[in-house]
C-alpha cells in the first residue's frame, strides 16, 4: 500500500513539473529524473493501459525538453495528475 501511495505522489509531482515546464520553471535534473521514472515504471508494469500511458508520458516529457507542445503538455499532465489523485485516494 505504501508503494502505491509513493507512485501516486510521484505521478502528481511529475504532472506538476510538466505543467511548470511550459513556462520554463522546472528544474532540469528533476524533470529528467521523473521522466525516466515514468518510462521505467511503464516498462516494469507493461501490459496495462495506464502503464503504456506512463511510458508515453515519460517519452513525451523527454521530447518536450526540445520542443514542448502546449496541448500535449496539458493533456498528458492532466491525465497523469488525475491518475495520481485517483490512485492516491482509492487505496
Amino acid at each position: 500500500m505504501f508503494i502505491v501511495k509513493l507512485y501516486s505522489l510521484l505521478d502528481i509531482f511529475a504532472a506538476a513539473l510538466l505543467f511548470l515546464s511550459l513556462v520554463d520553471f522546472s528544474p532540469l535534473r528533476l524533470f529528467i529524473g521523473l521522466s525516466l521514472y515514468l518510462i521505467i515504471k511503464g516498462y516494469l508494469y507493461f501490459g496495462d493501459v495506464f502503464s503504456f500511458f506512463d511510458l508515453l508520458t515519460g517519452s513525451y516529457m523527454l521530447l518536450s525538453l526540445l520542443l514542448p507542445v502546449v496541448f500535449l503538455s496539458f493533456f498528458f499532465g492532466s491525465v497523469l495528475a488525475a491518475k495520481g489523485v485517483y490512485s492516491f485516494f482509492s487505496v
